[in-house]
């Protein structure tokens, strides 16, 4: 009774298995070509060891691009809304929160320079916008650029008085 029963759940493993390699279809998380050409080049342009910061800005269907960037792309994000569990690192998640809140008001505030120098200062390479910001200064920064997202190369940056 017992071969008969292990032959039936391997039959039936066998099966479902089939079918869901054969029959149902897998569609991208990120079914955008926006995205898809930002977390192209994050893949490709970028060292594997960058440190990426985004806007925190709502992308597309409620969709936070930094998750995308970590899975996807493979690099470290230095702060987003994925909470930690762990006490110690909670701690550090709410230092991070009000270093880019700090930040993104530095750039609403059009001081782009003191804000690009923050994020130098914490050892962020790339920074990612949703919106394209106007200064000179940043345009220098810019290395990717679509309809949506705007990436700058903070570890470029040479401002002295940082």
């Amino acid at each position: 009774m017992s071969r008969i029963h292990n032959f039936i759940c391997l039959l039936f493993l066998v099966i479902f298995i089939s079918i869901n390699i054969l029959f149902v279809q897998k569609e991208p998380v990120y079914d955008d070509l926006n995205l898809k050409k930002l977390l192209n080049f994050i893949e490709m342009k970028t060292d594997t060891n960058s440190i990426i910061q985004t806007d925190f800005e709502v992308y597309n269907k409620y969709v936070w691009i930094s998750p995308l960037i970590r899975s996807i792309s493979r690099r470290a994000i230095f702060i987003d809304n994925s909470y930690t569990f762990n006490l110690e690192d909670s701690k550090e998640w709410l230092i991070r929160k009000g270093i880019i809140k700090k930040i993104k008001a530095d750039i609403k505030l059009n001081k782009i320079e003191k804000a690009f120098c923050d994020l130098k200062k914490y050892n962020i390479d790339y920074f990612i916008s949703s919106k394209s910001i106007e200064s000179t200064f940043a345009v220098n920064l810019l290395v990717f650029k679509n309809s949506k997202f705007y990436v700058y190369k903070i570890k470029d940056h040479k401002n002295k008085s940082c």
